[in-house]
Parts: structure tokens; sequence; C-alpha cells
């Protein structure tokens, strides 16, 4: 079972990393060995991923579930 820092860690490191991988789908990335479809997918799932502020109004809440991000 994760703690709630360890959950809210990685949901933010996870949205960070796919963000990082953003200039490989435009084709500015020389050395991309992801396809671009797995990368065009793998970003528009962000859209579903809660952003930093919303997980701290939630561990405002549910503190047993998400800490604050920062």
């Amino acid at each position: 079972m994760t703690t709630p820092d360890e959950r809210t860690r990685a949901v933010v490191e996870m949205a960070r990393a796919v963000q990082r991988l953003e200039p490989y789908m435009h084709g500015n990335g020389d050395t991309a060995r992801v396809p671009r479809e797995a990368l065009r997918r793998l970003y528009a799932l962000l859209r579903h991923y809660p952003m930093p502020s919303e997980l701290t109004v939630t561990a405002q809440r549910v503190p047993e579930l998400w800490a604050a991000s920062e």
C-alpha cells in the first residue's frame, strides 16, 4: 500500500515524464525510439491526470489518499 506522499509524487512525476516526451511528438527529437502514435496517446491521457493544484485541494479534503503537491 502506498502512502499519500508516495501516491501524489507518482502522479506528479508521471505527468512530468510524459511532458518531457513532447518534443519527440513534433519531430524535434533526433533519437526518438517510441512510436509517435504512442506518444500522442500518452500525451492525450494527461488531460485526465489531476493538476498539482487539484491534488492540493483533494489532499485538504481527503488527506488519507493524497498529499499536498509541491
